[in-house]
Protein backbone atom coordinates (compact mmCIF):
# COMPACT_ATOMS: atom_id res chain seq x y z
CA UNK A 1 0.00 0.00 0.00
CA UNK A 2 2.86 2.39 0.87
CA UNK A 3 4.59 1.54 -2.43
CA UNK A 4 1.41 2.37 -4.37
CA UNK A 5 1.16 5.74 -2.61
CA UNK A 6 4.78 6.56 -3.50
CA UNK A 7 4.20 5.62 -7.16
CA UNK A 8 1.03 7.76 -7.28
CA UNK A 9 2.76 10.82 -5.77
CA UNK A 10 5.73 10.50 -8.15
CA UNK A 11 3.41 10.22 -11.18
CA UNK A 12 1.45 13.31 -10.13
CA UNK A 13 4.58 15.44 -9.67
CA UNK A 14 6.07 14.30 -12.99
CA UNK A 15 2.89 15.12 -14.89
CA UNK A 16 2.45 18.51 -13.26
CA UNK A 17 5.94 19.66 -14.23
CA UNK A 18 5.71 18.76 -17.91
CA UNK A 19 2.32 20.02 -19.05
CA UNK A 20 1.69 23.60 -20.11
CA UNK A 21 -1.29 25.91 -19.58
CA UNK A 22 -4.45 25.09 -21.50
CA UNK A 23 -4.59 28.36 -23.42
CA UNK A 24 -0.95 28.60 -24.50
CA UNK A 25 -0.14 29.13 -28.19
CA UNK A 26 1.11 26.19 -30.23
CA UNK A 27 4.55 25.12 -28.89
CA UNK A 28 6.15 25.27 -32.36
CA UNK A 29 5.28 27.98 -34.88
CA UNK A 30 6.63 27.93 -38.45
CA UNK A 31 6.44 30.86 -40.83
CA UNK A 32 6.93 30.85 -44.61
CA UNK A 33 8.82 33.68 -46.29
CA UNK A 34 7.42 37.23 -46.01
CA UNK A 35 4.87 36.19 -43.43
CA UNK A 36 3.94 37.07 -39.88
CA UNK A 37 1.87 35.75 -37.02
CA UNK A 38 1.08 36.48 -33.39
CA UNK A 39 1.62 35.13 -29.90
CA UNK A 40 -0.38 36.17 -26.88
CA UNK A 41 -0.70 35.28 -23.23
CA UNK A 42 -3.34 32.80 -22.01
CA UNK A 43 -6.87 34.32 -21.92
CA UNK A 44 -5.72 37.55 -23.63
CA UNK A 45 -7.13 40.23 -23.60
CA UNK A 46 -8.48 39.01 -20.25
CA UNK A 47 -6.10 38.35 -17.37
CA UNK A 48 -3.78 35.35 -17.52
CA UNK A 49 -3.82 32.96 -14.53
CA UNK A 50 -1.44 32.32 -11.66
CA UNK A 51 1.17 29.68 -12.42
CA UNK A 52 0.85 29.95 -16.18
CA UNK A 53 3.81 28.55 -18.11
CA UNK A 54 3.95 28.78 -21.91
CA UNK A 55 6.88 27.79 -24.13
CA UNK A 56 6.94 28.66 -27.83
CA UNK A 57 9.55 28.01 -30.52
CA UNK A 58 9.31 30.18 -33.65
CA UNK A 59 11.01 29.00 -36.86
CA UNK A 60 11.30 30.94 -40.11
CA UNK A 61 13.09 30.02 -43.38
CA UNK A 62 16.89 29.95 -43.52
CA UNK A 63 18.57 33.26 -44.37
CA UNK A 64 15.90 35.00 -42.30
CA UNK A 65 15.81 36.32 -38.76
CA UNK A 66 12.81 36.99 -36.51
CA UNK A 67 11.38 40.36 -35.52
CA UNK A 68 8.97 40.72 -32.59
CA UNK A 69 6.77 43.83 -32.33
CA UNK A 70 4.83 44.51 -29.14
CA UNK A 71 1.19 45.52 -29.65
CA UNK A 72 0.23 45.32 -25.97
CA UNK A 73 2.15 44.24 -22.86
CA UNK A 74 1.18 44.36 -19.18
CA UNK A 75 2.37 41.88 -16.54
CA UNK A 76 3.29 41.91 -12.86
CA UNK A 77 6.68 43.63 -13.05
CA UNK A 78 8.46 41.63 -10.39
CA UNK A 79 7.42 38.12 -11.13
CA UNK A 80 5.48 37.44 -14.35
CA UNK A 81 8.21 37.31 -16.96
CA UNK A 82 8.62 36.80 -20.70
CA UNK A 83 12.06 35.42 -21.62
CA UNK A 84 13.21 35.76 -25.24
CA UNK A 85 16.06 33.53 -26.44
CA UNK A 86 18.17 33.79 -29.58
CA UNK A 87 17.66 30.34 -31.10
CA UNK A 88 16.25 27.08 -29.78
CA UNK A 89 18.99 26.44 -27.21
CA UNK A 90 20.97 29.66 -27.12
CA UNK A 91 21.59 32.85 -25.20
CA UNK A 92 18.96 35.01 -23.57
CA UNK A 93 18.17 38.15 -25.59
CA UNK A 94 16.11 39.82 -22.89
CA UNK A 95 13.60 39.36 -20.10
CA UNK A 96 10.62 41.70 -20.16
CA UNK A 97 7.85 42.40 -17.67
CA UNK A 98 5.67 45.23 -16.39
CA UNK A 99 4.47 47.79 -18.93
CA UNK A 100 6.13 47.79 -22.38
CA UNK A 101 5.48 50.57 -24.89
CA UNK A 102 3.56 49.44 -28.01
CA UNK A 103 5.89 49.35 -31.00
CA UNK A 104 8.90 48.09 -29.03
CA UNK A 105 10.78 45.54 -31.13
CA UNK A 106 13.11 42.62 -30.43
CA UNK A 107 15.19 40.67 -32.97
CA UNK A 108 17.02 37.38 -33.26
CA UNK A 109 20.60 38.20 -34.24
CA UNK A 110 21.82 35.53 -36.64
CA UNK A 111 19.42 32.63 -36.49
CA UNK A 112 16.07 31.66 -37.98
CA UNK A 113 14.77 30.44 -34.61
CA UNK A 114 13.60 32.12 -31.43
CA UNK A 115 12.49 30.51 -28.18
CA UNK A 116 10.02 32.32 -25.91
CA UNK A 117 8.82 31.37 -22.44
CA UNK A 118 6.19 33.15 -20.36
CA UNK A 119 5.75 32.24 -16.70
CA UNK A 120 3.61 33.80 -13.97
CA UNK A 121 3.84 33.32 -10.22
CA UNK A 122 1.04 32.60 -7.74
CA UNK A 123 0.13 36.22 -6.86
CA UNK A 124 -1.31 39.06 -8.95
CA UNK A 125 -2.14 38.87 -12.64
CA UNK A 126 -2.69 41.31 -15.51
CA UNK A 127 -3.90 41.37 -19.11
CA UNK A 128 -0.64 39.97 -20.45
CA UNK A 129 0.60 40.53 -23.99
CA UNK A 130 -0.05 40.41 -27.72
CA UNK A 131 3.10 40.32 -29.88
CA UNK A 132 3.46 40.13 -33.66
CA UNK A 133 6.33 38.05 -35.08
CA UNK A 134 7.69 38.34 -38.61
CA UNK A 135 10.29 36.70 -40.87
CA UNK A 136 12.91 39.26 -41.95
CA UNK A 137 15.45 38.56 -44.77
CA UNK A 138 18.98 38.47 -43.35
CA UNK A 139 21.41 41.16 -44.46
CA UNK A 140 23.55 38.38 -45.97
CA UNK A 141 20.69 37.08 -48.12
CA UNK A 142 19.90 37.81 -51.76
CA UNK A 143 17.43 40.53 -50.88
CA UNK A 144 19.10 42.82 -48.32
CA UNK A 145 16.88 44.91 -46.12
CA UNK A 146 16.39 48.37 -47.55
CA UNK A 147 16.90 47.44 -51.20
CA UNK A 148 14.05 48.96 -53.16
CA UNK A 149 10.58 49.85 -52.04
CA UNK A 150 9.22 47.00 -49.88
CA UNK A 151 6.00 48.80 -48.92
CA UNK A 152 2.87 47.35 -50.52
CA UNK A 153 -0.50 48.27 -49.04
CA UNK A 154 -2.96 45.57 -50.11
CA UNK A 155 -6.24 44.60 -48.46
CA UNK A 156 -5.47 42.79 -45.20
CA UNK A 157 -7.99 39.99 -44.63
CA UNK A 158 -8.17 38.58 -41.10
CA UNK A 159 -10.27 35.61 -39.98
CA UNK A 160 -8.59 34.42 -36.78
CA UNK A 161 -10.58 34.84 -33.53
CA UNK A 162 -8.07 37.37 -32.23
CA UNK A 163 -5.51 39.48 -34.07
CA UNK A 164 -3.72 42.78 -34.44
CA UNK A 165 -3.90 45.49 -37.07
CA UNK A 166 -1.72 48.55 -37.49
CA UNK A 167 -1.14 51.48 -39.79
CA UNK A 168 1.31 50.92 -42.67
CA UNK A 169 4.98 50.80 -41.58
CA UNK A 170 4.01 50.90 -37.88
CA UNK A 171 5.74 51.41 -35.42
CA UNK A 172 7.40 53.93 -37.76
CA UNK A 173 5.34 56.81 -39.15
CA UNK A 174 2.87 55.86 -41.86
CA UNK A 175 3.59 57.10 -45.42
CA UNK A 176 1.88 60.00 -47.15
CA UNK A 177 -0.71 59.39 -49.88
CA UNK A 178 -1.60 55.94 -48.59
CA UNK A 179 -4.87 54.04 -48.80
CA UNK A 180 -4.97 50.82 -46.78
CA UNK A 181 -7.93 48.50 -46.25
CA UNK A 182 -8.56 45.89 -43.56
CA UNK A 183 -11.31 43.26 -43.54
CA UNK A 184 -12.06 41.37 -40.32
CA UNK A 185 -14.39 38.47 -40.97
CA UNK A 186 -15.79 35.79 -38.70
CA UNK A 187 -17.56 32.64 -39.86
CA UNK A 188 -20.27 32.46 -37.18
CA UNK A 189 -23.36 34.56 -37.91
CA UNK A 190 -23.93 34.81 -34.15
CA UNK A 191 -20.66 36.68 -33.64
CA UNK A 192 -19.48 40.29 -33.75
CA UNK A 193 -16.14 42.10 -34.03
CA UNK A 194 -14.76 44.13 -31.14
CA UNK A 195 -11.87 46.46 -32.03
CA UNK A 196 -9.73 47.97 -29.25
CA UNK A 197 -7.17 50.68 -30.08
CA UNK A 198 -3.93 50.57 -28.09
CA UNK A 199 -2.41 53.69 -29.65
CA UNK A 200 -3.76 56.20 -32.15
CA UNK A 201 -2.07 59.30 -33.58
CA UNK A 202 -2.72 60.77 -37.04
CA UNK A 203 -2.75 64.20 -38.66
CA UNK A 204 -6.09 65.43 -37.33
CA UNK A 205 -7.18 67.35 -40.40
CA UNK A 206 -6.49 64.90 -43.15
CA UNK A 207 -5.34 61.39 -42.20
CA UNK A 208 -8.41 59.39 -41.23
CA UNK A 209 -9.51 55.87 -40.40
CA UNK A 210 -13.09 54.96 -41.34
CA UNK A 211 -14.69 51.97 -39.60
CA UNK A 212 -17.59 50.23 -41.35
CA UNK A 213 -20.19 47.79 -40.05
CA UNK A 214 -19.87 45.88 -43.31
CA UNK A 215 -17.54 43.70 -45.38
CA UNK A 216 -16.76 46.60 -47.75
CA UNK A 217 -16.80 50.43 -47.72
CA UNK A 218 -20.42 51.52 -47.37
CA UNK A 219 -21.24 55.10 -46.36
CA UNK A 220 -24.59 53.99 -44.95
CA UNK A 221 -22.85 51.64 -42.49
CA UNK A 222 -20.12 53.82 -40.99
CA UNK A 223 -19.48 53.06 -37.31
CA UNK A 224 -17.13 56.01 -36.88
CA UNK A 225 -14.42 58.13 -38.51
CA UNK A 226 -11.39 58.57 -36.23
CA UNK A 227 -8.43 60.93 -36.52
CA UNK A 228 -5.99 62.94 -34.43
CA UNK A 229 -4.55 61.76 -31.12
CA UNK A 230 -7.34 62.14 -28.57
CA UNK A 231 -10.05 59.81 -29.83
CA UNK A 232 -13.08 59.77 -27.54
CA UNK A 233 -13.71 56.04 -27.86
CA UNK A 234 -11.08 53.31 -28.11
CA UNK A 235 -13.41 50.32 -28.48
CA UNK A 236 -15.68 49.83 -31.50
CA UNK A 237 -18.11 46.95 -32.07
CA UNK A 238 -19.83 45.70 -35.21
CA UNK A 239 -23.36 44.31 -35.19
CA UNK A 240 -22.39 41.17 -37.10
CA UNK A 241 -19.36 38.99 -37.89
CA UNK A 242 -17.62 41.50 -40.20
CA UNK A 243 -15.88 44.85 -39.89
CA UNK A 244 -14.13 46.85 -42.62
CA UNK A 245 -11.56 49.60 -42.06
CA UNK A 246 -10.04 52.06 -44.52
CA UNK A 247 -7.09 54.31 -43.68
CA UNK A 248 -6.33 57.31 -45.89
CA UNK A 249 -3.43 59.75 -45.57
CA UNK A 250 -2.94 62.91 -47.62
CA UNK A 251 0.29 64.05 -49.37
CA UNK A 252 1.45 66.28 -46.47
CA UNK A 253 2.65 65.42 -42.97
CA UNK A 254 2.23 62.15 -41.13
CA UNK A 255 2.35 60.68 -37.63
CA UNK A 256 2.94 57.51 -35.65
CA UNK A 257 -0.35 55.94 -36.73
CA UNK A 258 -2.21 53.27 -34.81
CA UNK A 259 -2.20 49.75 -33.50
CA UNK A 260 -5.29 47.86 -32.39
CA UNK A 261 -6.35 44.40 -31.30
CA UNK A 262 -9.58 42.84 -32.47
CA UNK A 263 -11.63 39.91 -31.20
CA UNK A 264 -14.39 37.98 -32.94
CA UNK A 265 -16.81 37.27 -30.10
CA UNK A 266 -19.97 35.23 -29.77
CA UNK A 267 -23.24 37.07 -29.14
CA UNK A 268 -24.31 34.03 -27.12
CA UNK A 269 -21.69 34.58 -24.42
CA UNK A 270 -18.33 32.98 -23.58
CA UNK A 271 -17.63 29.29 -23.79
CA UNK A 272 -17.52 27.25 -20.59
CA UNK A 273 -14.14 27.53 -18.93
CA UNK A 274 -11.74 24.59 -18.98
CA UNK A 275 -9.88 23.46 -15.81
CA UNK A 276 -6.27 24.62 -15.93
CA UNK A 277 -3.08 22.75 -15.04
CA UNK A 278 -0.61 24.47 -12.70
CA UNK A 279 3.09 23.68 -12.64
CA UNK A 280 6.49 25.17 -11.77
CA UNK A 281 8.09 27.89 -13.89
CA UNK A 282 11.78 26.93 -13.68
CA UNK A 283 11.92 24.98 -16.96
CA UNK A 284 14.55 25.84 -19.58
CA UNK A 285 14.57 25.66 -23.39
CA UNK A 286 14.93 22.03 -24.46
CA UNK A 287 13.83 21.92 -28.11
CA UNK A 288 15.86 19.75 -30.48
CA UNK A 289 15.03 20.14 -34.16
CA UNK A 290 16.12 17.91 -37.00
Amino acid sequence: MILLKIIFIFSFVTCSTTQSSKNCPSPVLFLPDNSHGAIYSPNFPNDYDDWDDCAILIRVPVNHTIQLTVYAFSTEACCDLLNIYNGAQSELITTISGEITPGTQYHSTSTNQMFIRFASDLTHVSTGFYIDYKAIPSMSGNNPAGSGNIYNCEVTHMTTPIGGISSPLWPSNYPNSATCDYLIEGTDLNSFVSLNFITFSTESCCDILTIYDSNRPDDSKIIDVVRGSNIATKIFNSTGPVMYLRFNSDPDNNAHGFDAIYQILSKLGPMNSVPRIHHPKNLKPNFTLS
